[in-house]
């Protein structure tokens, strides 16, 4: 094999990975004897030197001129010279004959870019060399901006997910901070809003709940009466009863949690549970009266799982009520208050559940992802099949 560089080439040596120079250096393969002189002077009247690669094996490569003939190795040649100089144009060189057109596909198969003929006038060889060793010039740039554009998304790319990660996070710290500045207001068991998103996440996870729409269900348990900000403390805060027009005044709790949700973007998916928790299955509920599956399936699941807790839970009015007689209640109420298959899955978790559940939702800083961590923790609990519930808004 014989090597050419361009004048030069010596003080233009290619950078790593591709040429620095318009030429570069030259490989030729395997070309037969009578060629061997006419192809040597062309080169050099083209500003092409001859070197010797044995003597320099730094020499970097811009181009291979490829003997192409009709032998069975070809391809294994074409290969070997591919994966030696990975960033070089191969062209071909062939004589005309009955087997140049085998040799011609096979080399065009292997990526061969230009194929010349030597017996003929060799005007179009530099003009082609040139362009072949250009081409790698430019690619190799191509490669090198490309690698720089993707390492620069990347950074981006983690640059925003940990921009958005901090965000979610102040989101959550803000939503815990008003949750318990509600809870305390209203003089609620401690915890009331965490316990009742855990319970309701927890069952909305056995009927399938994907962990996008577990975290709309988990902040709108949450804020499910974030509209109690609107009433005033002497309705609120009441010990005894409410008369007609004070609980007309309370139920505006849902219609003012919608309004305040719908202003925030960010809660907007939430909004089923904070304005629809109090109807009820029968059609009795408010504030629109929605009649069984039209309740939207997040508020139904909630409504069972508040009445628990609040059932469960000691007040300033009333005792704990045991596990036996808080889940008689809920199913005497199926069927008009509750769906009735809800009822019959909450039963279906165990006491061992909920009250592990009731513990967990205690324990540590209230956050999705804990509860998450809870979950996977419990998940001994078979799952319903979705289509158990005939709704379509499971996703």
């Amino acid at each position: 094999q014989t090597v050419f560089e361009s004048d030069g080439a010596s003080e233009e040596r290619m950078a790593v990975g591709g040429p620095s120079s318009r030429y570069g250096s030259v490989i030729i393969t395997e070309l037969p004897e009578p060629f061997q002189n006419r192809l040597t002077q062309h080169l050099q009247r083209g500003r092409f030197l001859v070197a010797d690669p044995a003597s320099d094996s730094d020499t970097p490569i811009a181009a291979v001129l490829v003997w192409l003939d009709a032998d069975a190795g070809l391809g294994a040649r074409i290969q070997k010279l591919r994966l030696a100089h990975p960033d070089a144009a191969i062209l071909g060189l062939c004589q005309e004959g009955e087997n140049t057109s085998r040799a011609l596909l096979c080399a065009i198969r292997l990526g061969i870019r230009d194929a010349l003929f030597v017996d003929g006038d060799l005007e179009e060889l530099i003009p082609a060399l040139k362009l072949a060793i250009e081409c790698v010039r430019l690619e190799c740039e191509a490669r090198l901006v490309s690698d720089d554009f993707t390492r620069e998304l990347g950074r981006k790319a983690r640059d925003l997910r940990d921009a958005y990660g901090n965000m979610e996070q102040a989101y959550e710290e803000t939503l815990n901070a008003l949750v318990a500045a509600l809870d305390v207001r209203e003089k609620a068991t401690a915890r009331h809003s965490v316990r009742v998103a855990y319970y309701t996440c927890w069952l909305a996870s056995r009927l399938g709940y994907t962990t996008r729409r577990l975290m709309d269900v988990y902040r709108g348990s949450l804020l499910h009466d974030i509209g109690k900000i609107g009433i005033p403390d002497s309705i609120l805060l009441k010990p005894g009863q409410l008369t007609v027009e004070e609980f007309e005044v309370m139920k505006s709790h849902t219609e003012i949690g919608r309004i305040f949700i719908e202003g925030v973007a960010h809660l907007c998916s939430a909004i089923d549970i904070p304005y629809c928790h109090h109807e009820k299955w029968n059609g009795k509920g408010y504030p629109r009266g929605l009649v069984g599956e039209d309740i939207p399936l997040a508020a139904r699941i909630f409504a069972v799982c508040d009445v628990y807790d609040a059932l469960r839970s000691k007040r300033c009015y009333k005792d704990a009520m045991s596990f036996e007689t808080a889940v008689g209640i809920l199913q005497a109420d199926s069927g008009t208050h509750f769906d009735p298959v809800l009822i019959e899955l909450f039963m279906k978790q165990g006491q061992e559940t909920w009250e592990g559940l009731d513990l967990a939702s205690r324990e540590g800083d209230p956050c999705f992802e804990t509860m998450l961590k809870v979950f996977r923790r419990m998940e001994a609990t078979p799952r319903v099949p979705v289509d158990a519930i005939p709704v379509g808004d499971v996703a």
